[in-house]
């Protein structure tokens, strides 16, 4: 070759040859001997092998890798939070006590710790643990008559909105998917997927002590489904009136700030210390439309209440713990004209004439409202009916 040709070249250089004549076209190759006949001589002799190592070669330009940023995780704040006195025939127990129910707003949270305001501004953490509720509205009407086959409607928020099967012997025995709606407690089970993140539910109603109530479309509903991990709840015997929470999330070792978390007020009822209030409530055993005519005493009775299912079809029992009734007498309008405190719980009680004219007055027709109380403390609920004179 010529030896201005190949100036700068040295062994093991990769060049690319081309010879018309002896069909080489662009060929790659790398220099394996260079050789010189003399210092001054106008040519030099090559060694060479083609190099076939660029065949492997991209033969275009790639960009670099994007690399993603080591990700920071952290507890997030919850998406809601609710705490809720429980009722006797829930805890089985008269001291007072409260049920925490926080809905994570990630998936990652795994823990929350439990703070109650005792002075002032200074909150003590009182319980800690990781059984966290889902909360979704209702997507149709519960009233409050609908007992028997009584079924939800719900579509859930959040990242937490998988229910797991519930047979009805689980619902009515350990109760693992607890359903908190206003001042209501139900048992669930049958849970059925009809939608994104949207179930039916069915429900077991006037049960842990606590009345069937009417719930409108859009009410909010918490369901707490239990694992391995109880509920998390704190006894306390808290004054009546209002007390103020915080629930504070944590990922691992790592808490959420707990200025940042919002405070949960709670009127406190003495839930636990009441009884549930008496059912079935009748004038001369007439539960529907009782009447009576002027100068009569009226007799009233009543259904004992189990502290467990609050209807007189009780299949499950807790004794009915109220010492005494009271009896208020109202007008049709809903105005109160006084009360009658009866001792025991068990009827019939008699209201004579005289107290119904005393009370009364002009009026006839009058609503009869029936409390339990117990040590003092009125059940939170009444039955209720009209009595008409004829």
């Amino acid at each position: 070759m010529r030896r201005t040709s190949f100036t700068g070249v040295q062994v093991g250089d990769l060049v690319t040859l081309t010879h018309t004549a002896a069909g080489i076209d662009g060929l790659k190759v790398r220099i394996a001997e260079l050789t010189l006949d003399k210092p001054d001589s106008p040519e030099v002799a090559i060694r060479w092998k083609e190099d076939r190592g660029w065949l492997n070669a991209i033969p275009t330009v790639v960009a670099p890798d994007d690399v993603a940023a080591e990700g920071e995780y952290t507890a997030q704040p919850l998406l809601a939070a609710a705490v809720v006195e429980l009722p006797y025939g829930y805890l089985r127990d008269s001291r007072p006590a409260l049920i925490f129910l926080p809905v994570r707003g990630d998936p990652l949270t795994n823990g929350f710790h439990a703070y109650w305001e005792r002075t002032a501004d200074s909150f003590v953490q009182v319980a800690s643990g990781s059984s966290f509720a889902m909360k979704g509205p209702l997507n149709a009407v519960l009233a409050a008559g609908t007992l028997a086959d009584a079924t939800l409607d719900i579509t859930f928020t959040g990242d937490d909105w998988t229910l797991e099967e519930t047979t009805l012997e689980e619902a009515t025995t350990t109760q693992p998917l607890q359903v908190f709606l206003g001042g209501e407690i139900l048992s669930g089970y049958d849970a059925t997927l009809t939608g994104p993140k949207r179930y039916t539910l069915k429900v077991l109603r006037e049960w842990f002590g606590t009345r069937a109530e009417t719930h409108a479309t859009g009410a909010t509903a918490y369901v707490l489904q239990l694992g391995l991990e109880p509920a998390v709840t704190w006894a306390a015997d808290l004054p009546e009136g209002a007390a103020v929470f915080k629930e504070q999330p944590r990922l691992l070792a790592q808490e959420l700030d707990l200025a940042t978390c919002p405070e949960i007020a709670v009127t406190i009822q003495k839930r636990a210390q009441r009884s549930a209030a008496p059912t079935n409530l009748r004038v001369f055993e007439d539960g529907a439309h009782p009447t009576y005519t002027s100068g009569q005493n009226i007799p009233v009775n009543w259904t004992q209440t189990s502290e467990l299912r609050f209807g007189f079809n009780v299949t499950q029992n807790l004794d009915c713990r109220a010492d005494g009734l009271v009896l208020q007498v109202l007008t049709t309008a809903g105005v109160l004209k006084g009360e009658l405190a009866f001792a025991g719980n068990a009827g019939p009680v008699t209201i004579t004439n005289a107290q119904l004219v005393s009370l009364l007055g002009s009026e006839t027709d009058f609503k009869l409202r029936a409390f339990y109380s117990l040590a003092g403390l009125r059940s939170l609920n009444y039955d209720e009916i009209t009595v008409r004179r004829t």
